[in-house]
């Protein structure tokens, strides 16, 4: 099996890009950044991602939203915001 490096330009394009998306979305060392999804299970990876770049301060909330929508009384909203809508 080959092995995966930095020097790798598919790794290195995958850094480039995640650092690039980072960057747009304020994510950053120190940002108190609190990642979450249904189960962890993608939060997880973007966690990774982060760390990988040097942003590993973040939070992970596991079940989080599994848990918020185990409430009804609870507001949900899904899709884009009405403002944001084109």
């Amino acid at each position: 099996m080959e092995e995966i490096t930095y020097e790798d330009p598919t790794v290195a394009e995958g850094i480039a890009a995640t650092v690039r998306l980072a960057q747009e979305h304020g994510l950053r060392q120190g940002a108190g950044t609190v990642l979450y999804c249904g189960g962890a299970i993608n939060a997880a990876g973007l966690a990774l991602a982060l760390h990988e770049i040097g942003v590993d301060d973040v939070v992970l909330h596991d079940g989080s939203l599994s848990e918020w929508r185990a409430h009804p009384d609870l507001p949900l909203v899904t899709g884009p915001e009405e403002n944001d809508r084109p």
